[in-house]
């Protein structure tokens, strides 16, 4: 997940963090970061070093991470406040095709239906 999550959070610190706004100082510097280490060369890709680099505690923070319990509460949390929509990335390069088929498997059938 970390790919995925290294691709949408570089769009925050893009262009000095203009997409940073309701981000704590933490988390801000995390993006701004990985902004400038980006690189495209590994877009995508969960070992790259740029994404790598993001701390645990910002990308839990960041996206929804976990077991079905724990992604369905942070989805719940995340609409609660009032965001039109969420774009979820099931899975990164290089990543297990299976383990990425079991995730989306699990979003469709155990965590989607809890949130209607």
């Amino acid at each position: 997940m970390r790919g995925g999550a290294s691709v949408t959070a570089r769009f925050s610190g893009m262009h000095g963090g203009a997409g940073s706004d309701g981000l704590s100082a933490a988390e801000r510097s995390a993006v701004l970061a990985l902004a400038d280490a980006y690189d495209m060369a590994h877009h995508g890709s969960s070992a790259a070093p740029h994404a790598r680099a993001l701390p645990d505690a910002f990308l839990d923070d960041f996206a929804a991470i976990g077991d079905v319990a724990r992604v369905t509460d942070r989805l719940r949390a995340i609409a609660s406040t009032g965001v039109d929509r969420i774009v979820m990335i099931a899975g990164s390069l290089g990543v297990d095709m299976e383990r990425i088929q079991r995730s989306v498997l699990a979003l469709s059938t155990e965590v989607l239906p809890k949130l209607r």
